[in-house]
């Protein structure tokens, strides 16, 4: 199922295709070490944000329990070959070993630098972070600019909207 985010100060709406939650669902962290990845998708001329495809884990990323660094250089290959299938970057996944998952300071201090030093034409950068929980909560999504971040609220997924 896809999920839908919106937030009120934000005319953006953001889709998590029904391929990435599935991903995120596949990695939750319920033992071992922490993993992540990147988002990719496109940007409608509405201002709608699609995730389409979200990579990672990688072998060369440093993980453990409680912390995840991923390999910039991998990283980088990864948006060059994403870009030219026609998919931008759009942001960062990584999971949390808690059931409702809240980023940490150095999340939120990564993603400003990610946004700050990243070529770019985008407005924010997309932070997802995957917890373990059942609940709707088991996701955060944020978007980040240099400055500040926004966290959206879950709207409903496609098939709770029918």
């Amino acid at each position: 199922m896809e999920l839908i985010y919106a937030h009120k100060e934000c005319s953006q709406r953001l889709i998590l295709s029904e391929a990435v939650v599935s991903h995120f669902l596949r990695h939750k962290q319920t033992t071992g070490p922490e993993l992540g990845g990147q988002l990719f998708g496109v940007i409608s001329d509405e201002g709608t944000i699609e995730v389409t495809l979200a990579t990672g884990p990688r072998r060369q990323d440093k993980k453990s329990r409680f912390l995840f660094i991923p390999s910039r250089f991998h990283e980088k290959r990864e948006i060059g070959a994403q870009f030219k299938k026609g998919l931008h970057y759009l942001g960062d996944w990584h999971t949390h070993p808690e059931p409702a998952p809240t980023p940490s300071n150095l999340d939120l201090s990564s993603m400003m630098d990610c946004f700050s030093k990243s070529r770019h034409q985008h407005s924010s950068f997309i932070m997802v972070i995957v917890g373990n929980g059942e609940s709707k909560n088991w996701l955060w999504v944020s978007l980040h600019n240099g400055k500040n971040y926004i966290s959206l609220g879950r709207q409903a997924s496609s098939e709770e909207q029918d």
